[in-house]
């Protein structure tokens, strides 16, 4: 392992950052590559510099070549491209034969966690071999090179209207995404004060819960209990909570949670959001 000073120097902002690595490279060890990796990631707003994506699909270790693509902006040949002398034209630049090389070779990788890696570029819903893996890639690693999360929700909501996905897969997908860092992100609120996202992360958590009117129950029971509550110091449940089917929202009264006492609040002061069950069934338990 690098000492933090060593890596730190490493991967200074500097015209030699590319050199100083590419020497070190072939000395390290599995642990000192990951580690430049990771931080590298860290300090390039979660994108793996170019040069160290090519270092690192040289390597023979599947596990460093996996770290550099979980965000790597993999080059692809533009399905269009924009007319000469438009505005985007003067923005346009096309891919180089190397790069493009490079997005084969990974998508060709003799690993299978490599390769699912390369390929994920959205929430998959095919029903090949690897799909099911590719979507877990996916909504784990979601930010810089692939879709927000939302993208995921609208696959997610089109799959459950289809019923083209099984409810045990979707409800490891849903796993996944409520462990995923971005989602863990999102409900702490961290960015949404210099971002603005505030809303859009709320909106985000409520989306999540909205699915509890039609998904299937392994899907719903997941939904239940591991979709987050709040967006920062805000109850986002109690927002979405009147939407949500009587046996859902009995379901959620019974948690032990702290912040049950505010849905209870609710119910009984907007008892016209409620059926009457709900409010009877509630004033017959305290």
């Amino acid at each position: 392992m690098l000492s933090g000073d060593v890596l730190q120097e490493l991967l200074r902002p500097s015209a030699v950052q590319e050199i100083q690595v590419t020497t070190a490279w072939p000395s390290l060890s599995v642990k000192s590559k990951l580690q430049i990796i990771q931080a590298s990631q860290r300090g390039s707003w979660a994108l793996t510099p170019s040069y160290l994506t090519k270092l690192a699909l040289d390597d023979p270790h599947p596990i460093v070549r996996f770290w550099a693509l979980r965000y790597a902006a993999l080059s692809e040949r533009p399905s269009e491209v924009p007319a000469p002398g438009s505005p985007m034209y003067q923005l346009f630049t096309p891919p180089s034969e190397e790069e493009l090389e490079l997005t084969r070779r990974a998508r060709s990788d003799g690993d299978k966690l490599v390769r699912a890696m390369a390929e994920t570029k959205g929430f998959d819903t095919t029903t090949s071999e690897d799909a099911q893996l590719r979507r877990f890639l996916g909504l784990r690693y979601s930010g810089s090179v692939r879709p927000h999360l939302s993208e995921f929700l609208d696959a997610i909501e089109a799959m459950i209207d289809s019923d083209s996905i099984s409810d045990e897969d979707l409800a490891w997908c849903l796993y996944e995404l409520f462990h995923s860092p971005r989602l863990e992100e999102i409900s702490s609120d961290k960015m949404s004060a210099q971002l603005g996202e505030h809303a859009m992360n709320v909106n985000l958590v409520c989306r999540i819960w909205r699915l509890a009117k039609k998904a299937p129950p392994t899907t719903l029971n997941r939904i239940l209990y591991d979709a987050p509550w709040r967006v920062g110091g805000i109850n986002v449940m109690a927002e979405v909570f009147p939407e949500l089917p009587l046996p859902v929202q009995k379901m959620l009264l019974s948690q032990h949670r702290w912040d049950v006492g505010e849905l209870v609040n609710l119910v009984k002061s907007r008892p016209e959001l409620f059926s009457a069950d709900l409010y009877d069934e509630l004033e017959q338990t305290e």
